[in-house]
């Protein structure tokens, strides 16, 4: 019996989006001081739902949907590619995914590799009625691979909310962590 996901018979790539309410986030903490380590520290548990929380492909997920704390089901090979959007879809304010890191738990992927791989995106204008393309687009996003699933990990994951300025350029307002949970089973 083939497993959810399995489309080719082979590994999979399981995507992992990670949400987040750019203008509550910065609302409730971009106008303090940062902790020591210079970021502003998302809340831990359940009072972080309304800040952030991850999704993935339905047929991986065995609970915890838009939830910051998921369980997968993955297999031995498995990719995780982990990407970040804000509830706008980085339109008003941009996420920019800093890094992650492994906080606590059997590691059982085998780190974050950064990729920011090149295309041209099309996207639908419903003005025109055509399709736009983006040049040079680029897709970023951290990748991952399971070395043996069992277990839970709890990740450090560091962005940055950036506010691009209609006239050009953009400006940074702030960075900031949280630490979310994934089971792998």
């Amino acid at each position: 019996m083939e497993r959810p996901g399995n489309r080719s018979g082979g590994t999979a790539i399981i995507d992992v989006l990670m949400v987040f309410d750019t203008d509550l986030i910065y609302d409730s903490f971009g106008k303090k001081p940062p902790d020591a380590d210079g970021v502003h520290w998302l809340p831990h548990g359940e009072a972080v739902k309304k800040f952030a929380y991850m999704i993935a492909q339905e047929e991986f997920v065995k609970s915890g949907m838009a939830s910051p704390d998921l369980v997968l089901a993955v297999a031995h090979g498995d990719f995780i590619r982990w990407r970040a959007y804000s509830l706008n879809g980085n339109n008003n304010h941009v996420v920019g995914l800093n890094r992650i890191e492994h906080n606590t738990g059997p590691h059982i992927v085998d780190g974050f590799r950064p990729n920011a791989d090149p295309f041209t995106l099309p996207i639908f204008n419903p003005v025109t009625q055509k399709i736009d393309e983006v040049p040079n687009y680029k897709d970023v996003y951290f990748e991952s691979k399971i070395k043996e699933p069992g277990g839970t990990e709890a990740y450090k994951v560091y962005f940055e909310i950036i506010n691009p300025l209609r006239k050009g350029g953009y400006e940074s307002l702030g960075r900031y962590a949280w630490d979310p949970d994934i089971t792998y089973e």
